[in-house]
């Protein structure tokens, strides 16, 4: 999408190129952090990455049922999606390939959401948790964040915090 002045002097959207190729509906877009890639998720089970310059575009398939939620991570390398498979998929940018898939204890996944930083990875659904994985080591952290805003843990927590500089995390 392009933006011009209009005759008034606003700026307005024009429409210079329709990437189509989902059989459903399209339900969380997203751009990548370079802008040079737009991602969609789909009902039919797929995500799509488009390459804005040249309008071509990868299917990412993968996921079991609709594909709800997609986030970038900071640096653009990867893509979480998340699924009413009740799953998180993670996706390679560059090879287009899922290297991870996490399932959590959990109802349909609603929204995923990478840490500032990159280092952590949330979902959240219908159910009272938000799920937190370690990016890096592709496991679940200790922390599960309740929706009434207290924390479940499997051991203890001396703080969790998520900003822009670091995430921290028990050893």
């Amino acid at each position: 999408m392009t933006f011009k002045q209009s005759d008034s002097g606003r700026r307005v959207g024009v429409c210079q190129v329709t990437l189509s190729g989902h059989s459903g509906a399209v339900r969380s877009v997203a751009f990548s952090p370079d802008g040079r890639t737009l991602a969609t998720a789909s009902d039919d089970a797929t995500v799509r990455l488009w390459d804005l310059a040249g309008g071509s575009g990868a299917v990412l398939a993968g996921h079991d049922d609709e594909v709800y939620s997609l986030a970038f991570s900071p640096d653009g390398r990867l893509l979480a999606t998340g699924s009413l498979d009740q799953t998180v998929g993670l996706w390679a940018t560059d090879t287009h390939e899922q290297v991870d898939i996490f399932t959590p204890d959990a109802d349909e996944i609603y929204r995923v959401a990478f840490s500032p930083d990159g280092c952590l990875l949330a979902a959240g659904g219908n159910d009272d948790r938000v799920p937190v994985w370690d990016v890096a080591k592709r496991e679940p952290t200790a922390v599960t964040i309740n929706r009434t805003g207290g924390e479940q843990c499997s051991r203890p927590v001396d703080r969790l915090r998520v900003g822009t500089r670091r995430a921290y995390l028990p050893e």
